[in-house]
């Protein structure tokens, strides 16, 4: 009988990962995208040559905004085993994996049987909105996140040092997760456990505090992920709706969500959402049961990522993957508490409320199954994210920038000017628009671009530098004094050789004299700056440059 038993939660275990496999198949095709893969992977000094870097600079990763020490040292792994993208979706699929495993492990624990535990740990893993952090190399933190945070769950009770290391291993992985220690609280509070969990979590919430304040002191200012935001209810409540949408409806999930294609209905959506979160926890509290510390679990992932602390990328999907598991298994241990009661009330509905999830979870795995084809290359993200947002400049470049660099530079042009609107409010210029403008010799819209390129935050491609140069050289009265800095920029990185133009020497000559002229007017910094965004010339000068 025990061995039976044995078999049973074998082939409960295994099903579960073949079937997360089976659905995620297709991210094994997938390559890198455009979407952070190079700055995290591709481009990334700290993967390609980890020992030629300092431990601080391996533990904070300055130059990503915020540290992920635990995710860049996976990356270097995988990269120095083999530099292609297959291994890093297969990594991740596995982690994905795990994950569904260790939740239903968890649901079973809440008290709900096999059979609905099995639903609710495929409810998670088969979601369309888990899409993102599985298909996407760079989503592999996330991925590590939530491992560690179930992890330690899955520890406390038994083994609360062990708990701890898995605390690390989220920390380690990104710092959204700093206020996991109280979610661990939220757990021993309800068990009534002993000292020795609470000391595990004691530490865990010192360490987490300790280390989201090292995320924001250490943030370098121009990657600084709030980007200039400043607080805003409408923000934070719109993306909370979003998600919410998104989870109920998801069917028109993108890489990219604008903050400006906020609509009202998301804010009201999101404040009802916000609403019933507080009136659970304040109605759940006094019975110390297992939905109220999971609740806590996932208000305290999502706190981070809310905006209250306002972001860039105001919202995502990989955003809500800590979170959408909290509530899978609220949601499954709701169902053991009112499944009798609703039997009661009528047969009929607790017959269509077993089968009800089975259907749902089919649809999702074929929507999900088919997103992950979205992410099988740059051109396909992109072109799905221009399709759902028009009128968003960033999606426009980047899928005119993917057709550019698969070979269609004419498909990206007519997409360029066939969105113009959009590109004159986006932080990113396409060179190849500016350079088409020059070829029908518009001088005047050339020169707009220009200054609507250099007068964004955003450090522009190097094709838009290059072009910027010759601009120059063919008349140097078009330079303006407030384009000092970009000058310097540019004709440094051509001195030093790591920006390719093509000059004649009376081109060449030409700009000397611009440049000597810059520097007559005292425009230019010839001290260190102290902002992080410099780069070192040939005569050993250094200057803040654009991003």
């Amino acid at each position: 009988m025990q061995d039976r038993a044995h078999w049973i939660e074998a082939l409960w275990s295994i099903s579960l990962v073949l079937i997360v496999f089976g659905v995620f198949s297709g991210a094994f095709d997938n390559g890198f995208v455009n979407w952070d893969d190079g700055r995290y992977i591709v481009h990334n000094p700290l993967v390609a040559a980890p020992g030629e870097h300092s431990w601080r600079e391996r533990v904070l990763t300055p130059e990503l905004g915020y540290p992920v020490p635990l995710p860049v040292w996976v990356y270097g792994w995988l990269w120095t085993s083999i530099d292609q993208a297959l291994l890093f979706h297969v990594v991740s699929v596995t982690v994905h994996a795990a994950n569904v495993w260790m939740l239903g492990v968890l649901i079973r624990r809440g008290g709900a049987r096999r059979g609905v535990a099995w639903i609710g740990a495929l409810a998670f893993g088969l979601h369309p909105m888990v899409v993102e952090p599985v298909a996407w190399a760079t989503g592999l933190k996330d991925l590590l996140l939530l491992a560690g945070a179930l992890w330690a769950l899955l520890l406390l009770p038994r083994r609360p040092v062990a708990a701890v290391a898995g605390v690390a291993v989220a920390l380690l992985s990104k710092p959204s997760s700093v206020f996991l220690g109280f979610a661990l609280a939220a757990f021993v509070w309800r068990r009534g456990a002993g000292r020795v969990q609470w000391l595990a979590v004691g530490v865990a919430t010192i360490a987490g505090v300790t280390w989201g304040g090292i995320a924001a002191w250490t943030e370098p200012a121009h990657l600084r992920t709030t980007g200039g935001q400043g607080l805003s209810l409408f923000r934070v409540a719109g993306a909370l709706g979003v998600q919410a949408q998104h989870v109920v409806v998801p069917a028109s999930l993108a890489a990219r969500y604008p903050d400006t294609a906020l609509r009202p209905i998301d804010a009201v959506v999101g404040a009802m959402v916000a609403g019933a979160v507080a009136w659970a926890l304040w109605s759940w509290h006094t019975e110390k049961s297992q939905r109220f510390a999971w609740t806590v679990f996932g208000v305290a992932l999502y706190l981070p990522v809310s905006n209250l602390y306002p972001l860039r990328r105001f919202t995502a999907d990989s955003y809500a993957y800590g979170p959408w598991a909290s509530l899978v298994v609220v949601t499954c241990i709701a169902f053991v508490r009112h499944e009798e009661r609703i039997r009661r009330i009528s047969w009929r509905l607790g017959s269509a409320l077993r089968w009800l999830p089975r259907f749902v979870i089919v649809a999702w795995a074929l929507l999900t199954h088919l997103q992950v084809e979205t992410w099988r290359s740059t051109s396909t993200l992109w072109a799905w994210a221009a399709q759902r947002y028009p009128d968003d400049g960033e999606s426009i470049y980047r899928y005119g920038d993917a057709l550019s660099r698969e070979g269609d530079a004419r498909g990206a042009l007519e997409l360029y000017l066939s969105h113009l609107p959009a590109l004159e409010a986006s932080p990113r210029i396409p060179g190849g628009l500016i350079r088409w403008y020059e070829h029908q010799g518009d001088w005047e819209r050339v020169a707009v671009w220009y200054r609507r390129a250099f007068s964004s935050a955003v450090r522009q491609t190097d094709d838009v530098y290059a072009g910027y140069l010759r601009y120059l050289a063919l008349d140097p009265l078009r330079h303006r004094a407030e384009e000092d800095a970009v000058l310097w920029y540019a004709w440094s990185r051509y001195l030093d050789g790591t920006l390719s133009v093509a000059l004649s020497q009376t081109q060449r000559r030409a700009l000397e004299r611009v440049w000597a002229e810059s520097l007559a007017r005292d425009a230019v910094k010839t001290s260190p700056p102290t902002d992080a965004r410099t780069r070192g010339s040939r005569d050993g000068t250094r200057v803040e440059v654009p991003r």
